[in-house]
């Protein structure tokens, strides 16, 4: 595993298969959790099965955080609505004497 700051990136092909399996590309490591350690289980994990990827998707659900539902619309939903614009009438000029 690569090491920068709190966040491992894969190494070998091993843990990377790893970690694309969990869905993500890299993992940060929570504050309690050293990264070091962390590292070390998940080239562990990456070699066999084991108790390792217990603690692997802990460490993972505890460092995202939740994100707000995407705003874009639903491909299938309506379209919206659109406005017709009526010509503009200007008033026609009178003829005051």
């Amino acid at each position: 595993m690569r090491i920068r700051g709190r966040t491992l990136y894969a190494n070998c092909l091993e843990e990377r298969r790893l970690l694309k399996s969990l869905g993500t590309d890299s993992i940060r490591a929570p504050r309690n959790v050293n990264p070091y350690v962390l590292a070390r289980r998940i080239a562990r994990a990456a070699k066999g099965p084991g108790p390792d990827m217990l603690f692997i998707r802990d460490c993972l659900a505890r460092s995202r955080c939740p994100r707000p539902p995407r705003s874009s619309p639903h491909p299938e939903a309506e379209e919206p609505s659109k406005t017709v614009t009526e010509p503009i009438q200007h008033a026609e000029p009178s003829s005051a004497a």
